[in-house]
């Protein structure tokens, strides 16, 4: 079973459904699948009942979501979002060193540069 649900993710994008960001909740789905399979490679399996790995589920796959080609706009070079894709990392990184002290390979600083 999954970290987190679709309505997680809607609710960290503050949309009320998938199609405010023109998907479907398949496509989240999958995104959140991607983010569960990092967490368990990073920190190991966890409870589901954990509502801080909820948390960082739903953050990861928000991530990966807000910083993928459709929801992206190029403006003057620059990739922008309408989402603070800052914070979401900020939050993601906070919850990974809670989880670990040792957190410093490649497959971290891959959520931390997204």
């Amino acid at each position: 079973m999954a970290y987190s649900v679709v309505a997680d993710v809607l609710r960290v994008l503050k949309v009320s459904s998938s199609a405010d960001l023109g998907t479907t909740d398949p496509d989240i789905t999958k995104f959140i699948e991607e983010a569960d399979s990092w967490i368990n490679r990073l920190i190991g399996a966890q409870s589901e009942s954990d509502k801080t790995i909820r948390e960082l589920s739903a953050k990861m796959a928000a991530l990966s979501i807000v910083t993928s080609d459709p929801y992206q706009e190029a403006t003057g070079g620059l990739m922008e979002t309408r989402w603070s894709v800052g914070e979401l990392r900020a939050r993601i990184k906070e919850i990974l060193a809670s989880y670990s002290t040792e957190l410093c390979g490649p497959e971290v600083r891959r959520w931390n540069e997204v």
